[in-house]
């Protein structure tokens, strides 16, 4: 006999349902009803099944797992970070990238609006103006 595999819906419910039972941390047990329907899906539930379902209680016992500090011993502070230090960059170099990236872009935004003169159709002008836009927003961001 072959077992009927559970819905990823069922799934998702046994995992929200044992989620909420290891949340509930006090609680030392949790009873959960398992529900077998007549197409033969598996759901978990915190209350009791319908009328036509199969129903199963399952308790499930809060067993807790890690290390446990011994009774008396007191918890160590929180370490705190160490800042780091700031490296010194030579920001010549960084400086001098920049404006030729910026002069790059006035040269491309020069060229565009040498082409818009000389004359184009209506496809090319689109092109054009979007350039243009995108060449003007990166040398009013970076460059000014």
């Amino acid at each position: 006999m072959t077992r009927p595999k559970p819905s990823p819906a069922s799934l998702v419910v046994a995992a929200a349902v044992l989620g909420i039972s290891a949340v509930a941390a006090r609680a030392a047990t949790t009873t959960v009803h398992r529900c077998v329907k007549p197409n033969g899906q598996i759901e978990f539930r915190q209350t009791q099944c319908p009328p036509r379902a199969a129903e199963k209680e399952v308790t499930i016992e809060d067993r807790r797992t890690g290390w446990v500090p011994p009774k008396g011993v007191k918890k160590p502070p929180a370490r705190r970070a160490k800042p780091r230090p700031t490296k010194t960059r030579d920001n010549s170099a960084a400086r001098r990238r920049r404006e030729e990236r910026c002069w790059k872009k006035r040269q491309q935004l020069n060229d565009v609006e040498w082409r818009m003169r000389r004359g184009y159709t209506s496809a090319q002008g689109e092109v054009l103006r979007h350039k243009q836009r995108s060449y003007e927003d990166y040398l009013r961001r970076f460059c000014e």
